[in-house]
This record gives structure tokens, C-alpha cells and sequence, in this order.
């Protein structure tokens, strides 16, 4: 068994879980700094969630036509990507369309795949 394979997706697996969960004790800290109230602070939670939940309901779809490796990929490109731009964003809205981009990132490493129920066909 190559150990390679398994410890990338297990790293990719540790980044995807990672960025969904440090979000939440970060929010504190992103209130005082930017001057915003509990709703508002919630709301970025609530964006990046939004985001996931339409991707996953949406990821087999594009992994059946993408392939799963692209899929997966540019879910990573996508999430590196959001996690670069955040330190420009400088309006709320902008935190707000960021955390959606990186929750429609993070859902594509979690796709169902599409199974094709097998034929039965009778001689007659």
C-alpha cells in the first residue's frame, strides 16, 4: 500500500475540516477589529455555511461531469484562493462574498457519486 496517496488526501481532508472549524473561535476576534455586532459577526458564519451547503447539494452533479480529481482541485485552488483574498477584503459585503466563495470551495472535496443501478434484463 502507497502511504503518499493516503497522506495527501488525509492533508486535504485536515485543511477542508480546519478552515470550516478555526472560523467560529476567530469570530471574537474579527468583532472588535472590525467594530461589529454578535448578528454581523454570526452572519460571515452564516455566509461561509450557505456556501457549503449549496456546493455539497451540487457537487456530485459537477464531479459526474468535471471528473472527481478536477473537482477536488479546484475546491482547493478555490479555498486557497479565498483564504488569500481575505486580506484585502476591507467592507463587510466583501468579508460576506468571500465567506461564501470559500464554503462553495470547501463542499466540492465531499461529493456523492453518482451510481448507475445495474440492468436486469430477462430472456423473454
Amino acid at each position: 500500500m502507497k502511504l503518499g496517496p493516503i497522506l495527501i488526501f488525509w492533508g486535504l481532508w485536515f485543511v477542508n475540516f480546519s478552515t470550516r472549524t478555526v472560523f467560529a473561535p476567530l469570530l471574537p476576534l474579527i468583532e472588535d477589529s472590525l467594530s461589529l455586532s454578535h448578528g454581523q459577526a454570526g452572519g460571515l458564519y452564516t455566509s461561509l455555511g450557505f456556501g457549503y451547503g449549496i456546493s455539497l447539494f451540487f457537487a456530485g452533479r459537477f464531479a459526474s461531469v468535471w471528473g472527481h480529481k478536477k473537482t477536488v482541485v479546484s475546491g482547493f485552488v478555490g479555498i486557497a484562493a479565498a483564504v488569500l483574498l481575505f486580506q484585502w477584503a476591507e467592507t463587510y459585503i466583501a468579508l460576506h462574498g468571500l465567506c461564501f466563495l470559500t464554503g462553495v470551495a470547501l463542499g466540492t472535496y465531499i461529493h456523492v457519486h453518482p451510481v448507475d443501478p445495474p440492468h436486469h434484463h430477462r430472456d423473454l
